[in-house]
């Protein structure tokens, strides 16, 4: 069963400033940013991941979080056929990945990683392409839009659905400002009912090349002021392609979590199909 973990946005400020290094004391060698979020019935956290080919599939590597030192391998590109390695103590060696996106740059996937004594958790994260293709991004200044898809899993209270969805999603962005508006229109499968989000407000930090959103950021869903995170970066040298994560919901409507890639431009023509 797909699950909603709903995100206190100024609680996941507050994680994603703890995972950089945030406070007082000794300064250690800076962390890649967080680029990924663990989702389980005990809470979210964000966490790292990485990437890569793996012959004819591809391997993931989560570095902390609750999947700590967690190794995916994937034997085919769909991640149809996956095993976890290293026997961790906290799964039980099966995981799924149940959607996702990849563009020229960007890779973006939402990993089902089973757990022993009944828990499992889901892996969102998004990351350079496994072809390469985040290093050394410049980016644009004005006003332009990114448009693409985005894959979540997704619960409606009104109506009592939940399960896997899907949509689109434009990026409204003013690099001049640093500020970005991301809007999501979905739907559930054989002619379900539709799902809306928005998040208004998201920050874009041009030292890191990444989009996040913060304690003044606005999240809706279904039109309704709620709460969530946003984690994203741009891809490509000239940040061809923004993708990422995220996690919106509202009090007694329900909500979404899962992951988003976008091409600069009206069209979404470099993503995969």
């Amino acid at each position: 069963m797909i699950r909603f973990h709903a995100v206190a946005l100024g609680a996941c400020a507050s994680l994603l400033l703890a995972a950089c290094g945030g406070g007082s004391g000794s300064t250690p060698a800076p962390a890649a940013p967080p680029n990924a979020l663990t989702q389980a019935s005990g809470g979210d956290q964000v966490s790292r991941a990485q990437v890569a080919r793996h012959e004819n599939g591809f391997i993931v590597q989560i570095e902390d979080g609750p999947l700590r030192d967690t190794t995916v391998l994937c034997r085919d590109m769909q991640g149809q056929n996956c095993t976890v390695l290293g026997d961790p103590s906290s799964v039980n060696g099966k995981a799924t990945v149940l959607s996702q996106l990849q563009g020229q740059y960007a890779y973006a996937s939402n990993i089902s990683i089973g757990a022993a004594q009944g828990r499992d958790f889901t892996q969102l994260l998004h990351a350079p392409s496994m072809s390469g293709g985040a290093e050394n991004v410049r980016l644009p200044q004005g006003v332009t839009s990114y448009s693409g898809d985005f894959r979540a899993g997704a619960s409606l209270e009104r109506t009592g659905e939940s399960g896997m969805i899907g949509g689109t999603v434009l990026l409204d962005l003013n690099f001049d400002t640093a500020r970005l508006n991301a809007t999501f229109h979905g739907g559930f499968p054989d002619d379900g009912s539709p799902v809306t989000a928005q998040i208004i407000g998201a920050t874009i930090d041009p030292a890191s090349n990444r989009i996040i959103a913060t304690d003044t950021t606005r999240i809706s869903f279904e039109g309704v002021n709620g709460g969530g995170m946003l984690d994203g970066a741009f891809y490509g040298p000239n940040a061809e392609e923004a993708a990422g994560i995220f996690a919106v919901g509202a009090t007694n409507l329900g909500g979404m979590s899962g992951i988003f890639l976008t091409c600069k431009g009206v069209t979404a023509d470099c993503i995969h199909p």
